[in-house]
């Protein structure tokens, strides 16, 4: 995974990667691997002050499943009973183009798209709620978007 974000590893390996998860599924390890890189380059956001667990609030990646895209509820829901959310995405993703977290939030009312990560932490120190816009923090797995729409299969993650 670390090959593929910082751009080391080729298109031809990319690809072959993303088919090969698609096809076999990832296991547990795998997957504990690709999260390993994710943290390691993803961006960051500090602690809260009070110390408080956050809990981490997004939807499938992998859009194998049509679920009803209720993150956004969910979130102010568990906010509102003392329970800080952060929830994270991106734009619509080929090859579905669902409707991603941050157009639910913008249906709302709420831009999630131009919040610094400061700016973010300080709303969810205030609000219990924070969301992390990743074209914006993550720009070396949004440079893997372009595969998941030339390969038209969906990989076991969303950048």
């Amino acid at each position: 995974m670390e090959l593929m974000l910082t751009q080391e590893a080729t298109p031809a390996q990319i690809g072959a990667f993303l088919i090969a998860h698609r096809i076999k599924r990832p296991t547990g390890t795998e997957l504990a691997g690709m999260l390993d890189a994710f943290e390691q380059w993803g961006p960051k956001i500090p602690a809260l002050s009070s110390g408080q667990t956050v809990i981490v609030l997004s939807q499938p990646y992998d859009g194998r499943d049509r679920t009803c895209p209720v993150g956004p509820l969910t979130a102010l829901v568990l906010a509102t009973a003392g329970c800080p959310v952060i929830q994270h995405g991106g734009d619509r993703m080929p090859t579905k183009e669902g409707i991603p977290l941050v157009e639910l939030w913008e249906g709302l009312g709420v831009n999630w798209r131009s919040p610094s990560l400061l700016a973010t932490q300080d709303i969810l120190e205030k609000t219990n709620v924070g969301f992390v816009y990743l074209p914006k923090y993550f720009p070396e797995a949004q440079k893997l978007v372009i595969y998941r729409e030339e390969i038209g299969k969906r990989p076991p993650w969303q950048p």
